[in-house]
């Protein structure tokens, strides 16, 4: 459990998105951070993979190479 200060905008804005959906503040705060927590670890490994890319220790495969490949196996 953690306790946290928000300003007063965000409280407001965060009051009235649990009024619209009958919650806890609590809940949509948690739901917010998970969501950002989500986008962040989604940003992180794209940009993982962006610098494999630049090392040269991944590579761009053209999409129409890709789907050839799957229908190989059928």
């Amino acid at each position: 459990m953690m306790t946290i200060t928000l300003d007063d905008s965000l409280t407001t804005h965060f009051q009235a998105i649990a009024m619209q959906h009958h919650t806890s503040v609590e809940q949509v705060v948690n739901n917010a951070l998970q969501e950002y927590l989500e986008d962040y670890l989604d940003i992180f490994a794209a940009e993982q993979v962006l610098a494999a890319i630049e090392r040269g220790e991944e590579k761009i495969v053209d999409w129409q190479e890709v789907k050839t490949g799957l229908y190989a196996f059928s």
